[in-house]
């Protein structure tokens, strides 16, 4: 099955892995450049990936058509006109507006 990952997420994480890298001491950075480079590899790979074509999934407990019920675990989609789940989803989900 196929993982999605949040990409920006990321490339975030390896900026951060490649400042840790960086150094002024030239014995500390002959060790850690190849290191360095190789999550500069890393990034190229990812940043070369294809898009998945996914839909980000809007879950009723944040959805605007969801009327959250007393009881916190369910609720009433007035779309489908029908009980969900507070962490069910359907194709009609629209994110509430913050």
């Amino acid at each position: 099955m196929p993982r999605y990952i949040d990409a920006e997420t990321l490339e975030k994480d390896i900026d951060a892995a490649q400042d840790q890298l960086m150094s002024n001491d030239d014995d500390k950075w002959r060790v850690n450049k190849p290191y360095y480079k190789g999550l500069a590899w890393a990034r190229t790979l990812l940043n070369e990936q294809p898009s998945a074509n996914v839909v980000e999934v809007v879950r009723c407990s944040g959805c605007n058509h969801f009327l959250p019920c007393e009881s916190g675990d369910e609720g009433y989609c007035i779309q489908m006109m029908r009980g969900m789940p507070n962490n069910g989803f359907c194709n009609y989900g629209k994110k509430e507006e913050s």
